[in-house]
């Protein structure tokens, strides 16, 4: 009986190892297929990982490309200017007009490339005007010491050249630092900061004759960074500023400068006739006030200024509008308004005449 029932045991173990046996190959092929299936997931992922890691290395590498282009641009600015400027400014300067030059802007297209620029867009405000350095230069600025190095050389070269040159009356190191840019383009902010410090720094340093400023300038809908405000004022000899608003919004503009420095204060951009800024309106408010001030544009040309800021979104061109935004006299040398100029002649003491 022992032996009987041992061997249905020994045989019903052994029909039970078969039975797990025939099993076993199912599951085993099972889970190789599921490690197969992982394993190549594994691999897919990997392969995304080094795509994107690819993608990320290229956006790198152009970023810095373009960095580069935009400091070896400024060098070729700074040898352009050296060689132009001096034509230009005899010109100025034989009819009574002393020029301030402007090294940075942080307004409109924010990546300037070398070489031929491209045409204006028709019908739209300062379809060509392009930031300098860039924006991917800033964003550069502090990780890559080619860039802030080939811009110092581009400041002190064109700044020595001109720094006892009587025809030259004034520095703006940077223009709208941390400006409104175009519909197009991202914002500055306070990407600037670091080089607008080093800007004042560097042209200091070549010890000009002339002073120097940075405008204080500010959009109700993006107002500028204090820290750049609060740079501006500390470093500027002279404390200059940007407006284009209503007579009374420039009286409360002067009165708050004014009491916060003792310094010269010169306006260097203003007349925005759609926003009512004019010259009946405003110059009586500088002469008051003992107050320079600097119109936006005299003649309607390339830049296309008659046209306002809001023209980049309009989709097909305009025609010239009824009133300019800009700018006072057509290319042949009449005015878009006589009665404007009249009362030019009349407030600078000018004769009659003329155009």
């Amino acid at each position: 009986m022992r032996s009987g029932g041992t061997t249905r045991r020994i045989g019903t173990c052994i029909a039970a190892l078969a039975l797990v046996s025939a099993v076993a190959p199912e599951e085993t092929a099972a889970q190789a297929e599921e490690t197969a299936a992982g394993a190549e997931e594994t691999a897919t992922k990997a392969e995304e990982t080094a795509t994107k890691a690819e993608e990320t290395a290229a956006g790198a590498e152009e970023t810095a490309t373009k960095a580069e282009e935009t400091a070896a641009g400024a060098e070729e600015t700074a040898a352009g200017a050296e060689e132009a400027a001096p034509g230009e400014q005899d010109a100025a300067h034989g009819n009574g007009i002393g020029a301030m030059f402007v090294l940075f802007e942080d307004v409109w297209c924010s990546e300037p490339k070398l070489g031929r620029q491209p045409d204006p867009h028709p019908g739209r405000h300062n379809s060509g005007w392009v930031q300098s350095p860039g924006l991917p230069a800033l964003r550069a600025y502090r990780n890559d010491p080619d860039v802030p190095a080939r811009l110092e050389r581009y400041v002190r070269g064109v700044v020595s050249e001109f720094a006892q040159d009587p025809r030259v009356l004034i520095w703006d190191v940077y223009n709208e630092p941390g400006g409104y840019p175009s519909p197009l383009s991202d914002p500055v902010g306070e990407a600037c900061v670091p080089l607008l410090r080093d800007a004042f720094d560097w042209t200091r340093d070549a010890s000009p004759s002339q002073p120097l400023t940075s405008g204080l300038w500010s959009v109700p809908t993006a107002p500028a960074p204090p820290e750049i405000e609060a740079l501006q004022l500390e470093r500027s000899d002279v404390v200059s500023f940007h407006h284009y608003g209503p007579a009374d919004t420039l009286e409360q503009l002067c009165e708050r400068l004014g009491s916060s420095t003792d310094r010269p204060l010169l306006c260097t951009e203003y007349l925005a006739r759609n926003l009512e800024s004019r010259f009946e309106t405003h110059l009586p408010v500088f002469r008051e006030r003992g107050i320079g001030a600097i119109n936006w544009g005299l003649v309607s040309g390339k830049t296309q200024t008659v046209y306002p800021w809001w023209s980049w979104f309009d989709e097909e061109p305009k025609p010239e509008p009824e009133v300019w935004f800009h700018d006072i006299l057509r290319a042949d040398g009449t005015p878009f308004d006589r009665e404007e100029v009249a009362f030019l002649r009349r407030f600078l003491g000018k004769r009659d005449g003329g155009a």
